[in-house]
């Protein structure tokens, strides 16, 4: 019941706001709030010796929110009335083209945030033991303090995700390459830093990177796709991200059980981002010429007619 929020929500950013970018990067804002605010209520629910209270506030909040919605829904902008503005530096508006050429450029752009899951996954998984500097988890009190620091970093990562929606937005669907172009050598470095203090400032500014593509991808499908498959756009690219993105958590325990380290996964991490850019750069082009095939078929059209 919880995964239908993210297709759901987002095809309804898409078809009912105006300023696509800027509302998808607060509504990732508002995400991470989520995935950091929710293990810290389960801790302290457990602390306090009453772990069950944590699916209170969970349904008491669910509750809330599903009035809220009616409320918000009960008079909707109808999709038809909202006049977006196309994002520089892309192709805006599903081709008519019926060909194979039509779907390439989204199977490519869904394998790139395929593996945007991968490496997401593969982060979340593998940072707790990065940070400790050991092969396994930490115990007692320390466990807190890694917590405490990860919770630090999905809400530096909310940074990351308002200013994905501002980039692209301003400068187009080629900041998805410019983010993943920073996050790999980032990735790289952080193999050679696993004892260096520092290491905690670079996986800070990986975090922002990481957070920073999810609004960029949102806002590519929903360019991209018509509003009659809006959803199943969004249905797909979650299946696929959370599904076989979801690789990136065993991948984590085999580099862990091969090298008592979790520092040579982030070699993994860094060609999963070179081969995303590849993807993208093809899904680019992909989609230009599509638009630019079905662009010349309508304007010859008419003559052809007469």
């Amino acid at each position: 019941a919880a995964s239908i929020y993210h297709p759901a929500r987002l095809a309804l950013i898409s078809l009912h706001i105006r300023d696509r970018g800027r509302a998808l990067g607060i509504n990732g804002v508002a995400g991470n709030f989520g995935i950091a605010g929710g293990p810290a209520i389960g801790m302290l629910a457990a602390s306090l010796g009453v772990w069950r209270m944590a699916y209170a506030v969970l349904a008491i909040v669910a509750f809330l929110s599903s009035l809220l919605m009616l409320r918000l829904l009960r008079h909707p902008m109808p999709a038809e009335e909202v006049a977006h503005t196309p994002t520089p530096g892309t192709v805006s508006g599903p081709s008519e083209n019926r060909s194979w050429k039509r779907f390439l450029p989204i199977a490519l752009l869904l394998g790139a945030m395929t593996l945007a899951g991968f490496n997401y996954r593969s982060l979340i998984t593998g940072l707790p033991v990065y940070v400790n500097g050991g092969t396994e988890l930490p115990k007692g009190i320390d466990k807190y303090t890694n917590s405490a620091f990860l919770f630090l970093v999905v809400l530096i990562g909310g940074f990351g995700q308002y200013f994905g929606g501002w980039a692209v937005t301003r400068f187009g669907g080629r900041v998805y390459a410019y983010l993943l172009a920073l996050m790999a050598p980032l990735a790289i470095l952080l193999v050679f830093m696993e004892a260096h203090p520092a290491r905690i400032l670079v996986v800070g500014v990986l975090a922002v990177f990481l957070f920073a593509q999810q609004p960029v991808e949102n806002l590519l499908l929903a360019e991209w796709t018509s509003k009659s498959r809006r959803g199943v756009s969004y249905g797909t690219k979650f299946a696929l991200t959370f599904g076989l993105g979801a690789l990136g958590a065993p991948y984590i325990g085999v580099i862990l059980r091969a090298n008592q380290s979790v520092a040579p996964a982030f070699y993994g991490i860094a060609a999963s981002a070179c081969l995303m850019i590849l993807l993208i750069f093809l899904a680019l082009r992909a989609r230009a010429r599509a638009m630019q095939v079905s662009t010349t078929s309508t304007a010859t059209e008419p003559s052809n007619s007469r």
